[in-house]
């Protein structure tokens, strides 16, 4: 998220820690037009009232799965949710679901983004399988880790340990992390 920021030539601001109160603060105090969040912290901002500020176009939603309720929840008080698959290994997020999709896919991260390319490996009877990833964003190594490595990137697939399953339109869904 910061190198993509930085070549779009956006501010970046980070707050003092991971805590609620300082995230709060730094929404505040930044006013920031894109956020990405954790649905725990979406949920602290609803709990406490919290309302977007006028500037607010995207906030990406991810890190753990979301629950439908939360964001129907947080559309209704004007969080312009989208939300987000993908990994550090990935660069960030690889698929996103918009606003205007949450409605009729709401229990999906979305399509994949730009030239990120997603398949499903070793599908069972219903579909799952674990999530493939090819991108030109992928990590290229674990670090001092060469056995890990070989394990999880496979003929230029990374193998992210999730598992899920890609409806006829292209949109995943995640049924393990």
């Amino acid at each position: 998220i910061l190198i993509r920021s930085l070549i779009a030539g956006s501010l970046v601001a980070f707050p003092a820690s991971p805590k609620f109160e300082d995230i709060n603060q730094t929404i505040k105090q930044s006013d920031p037009t894109h956020i990405s969040l954790v649905p725990t912290i979406l949920r602290n901002l609803i709990d406490h009232n919290i309302k977007p500020n006028k500037n607010f176009k995207y906030v990406f939603l991810g890190g753990s799965p979301s629950q439908t309720e939360l964001i129907t929840e947080a559309a209704k008080k004007s969080w312009p949710i989208v939300k987000v698959y993908g990994s550090t290994e990935t660069c960030s997020m690889i698929t996103a679901l918009h606003q205007d999709e949450i409605k009729s896919k709401p229990d999906s991260v979305g399509r994949s983004l730009l030239a990120n390319k997603i398949k499903i490996m070793s599908k069972s009877k219903n579909g799952v399988g674990e999530i493939a990833v090819k991108s030109n964003s992928l990590f290229k190594e674990y670090y001092n880790d060469p056995i890990t490595t070989n394990n999880k990137l496979q003929n230029g697939w990374y193998h992210t340990d999730d598992y899920g399953w890609v409806d006829d339109e292209g949109y995943i869904y995640i049924e393990s992390r």
